[in-house]
């Protein structure tokens, strides 16, 4: 009796803490339009995980409407597309862009209020962080 008693609450134990494949939700980041000016204000990771120097020089996306952008850092521009690619770290479903240009950058995507992150989608990301710029009219 106490070997069947024993058996059955293994069985219970199991069928009760297996998770079913495939039932986990993917995340859906806040990610809004994403047109306007998008200054980068600071950058992380990579190999060193810490804050990297970002350049000196005036560096920026530009994304229109009609799906086009510019970049300032690399002097170039093109189209983008903003699509759902499976990320490395999470293992869920996760909003990304990508140019045509590969140059431009691209990566994982993640828009809240007036702050836009992109990093890639590796075990150890390279993260950008750009403000939405807002530009005051002159007098």
């Amino acid at each position: 009796m106490k070997k069947l008693l024993f058996l059955s609450l293994i069985i219970v134990a199991a069928a009760t803490s297996c998770k079913k494949e495939g039932t986990a939700k993917p995340i859906t980041p806040v990610v809004g339009p994403i047109t306007g000016t998008w200054q980068l204000v600071a950058a992380r990771g990579g190999l060193t995980g810490g804050f990297i120097p970002i350049p000196d020089i005036y560096t920026a996306y530009t994304f229109k409407a009609d799906s086009t952008y510019a970049y300032t850092l690399s002097n170039n521009g093109g189209t983008f597309h903003v699509g759902q690619v499976k990320s490395v770290i999470t293992g869920q479903m996760q909003a990304d862009i990508s140019f045509s240009d590969p140059n431009a950058g691209g990566g994982l995507i993640t828009l809240k209020n007036d702050t836009l992150t992109i990093s890639t989608n590796h075990a150890d990301p390279y993260i950008g962080i750009y403000v939405r710029e807002i530009f005051f009219p002159t007098n």
